[in-house]
């Protein structure tokens, strides 16, 4: 999920800006993305915490698919719906996890918990932006990246169903 996060934080930005040439361009993504969080956040506090890990698995997919038709749909408007939709798929991550990780925080070391989840994340952008700055088209492999980390990511959840049912 980090390299997502990076990809859509750093590199989505300035994708916008030196597509628009306009500042106002990029000020718009973070406006769209405080309403989307506003609108959507008290629907996904409300995921049963059987489903996390299926709500989980579904928000990465659909991340994913958002990268690629990022990649294949090059309508102006679809790159600001987009952030909308990212931004309601991130939640379908967001709230579940941390509410996984902050519940096992209770159980055993909460520092334990988010230094692990810190350190994954921070180690998978640091990959990341390695392999950026040695492509040549940083926004098409930065866009696939994210994608391909967030299938992985719905793998990794799906996987991890049965044993977030079981904790």
């Amino acid at each position: 999920f980090g390299v997502h996060g990076s990809t859509e934080a750093v590199i989505w930005p300035i994708f916008i800006f030196v597509l628009f040439q306009d500042i106002k361009s990029v000020a718009a993504l973070p406006i769209i993305i405080s309403v989307t969080t506003m609108i959507f956040a008290f629907v996904a506090g409300r995921i049963k915490k059987q489903n996390r890990a299926t709500i989980m698995a579904i928000g990465g997919g659909l991340i994913a698919i958002t990268w690629i038709l990022r990649l294949a749909i090059t309508l102006p408007m679809f790159y600001y719906f987009s952030v909308f939709l990212i931004g309601f798929f991130a939640i379908l991550i967001l709230l579940p996890m941390d509410s996984n990780i902050y519940e096992h925080g209770e159980k055993m070391d909460a520092l334990a918990a988010s230094t692990v989840r810190n350190a994954i994340s921070m180690a998978s952008r640091l990959i990341y932006f390695i392999i950026l700055l040695i492509v040549v088209e940083v926004f098409k492999i930065g866009f696939i990246l994210a994608a391909i980390s967030m299938f992985a990511f719905m793998v990794i959840s799906f996987l991890s169903r049965s044993k977030l049912k079981t904790s």
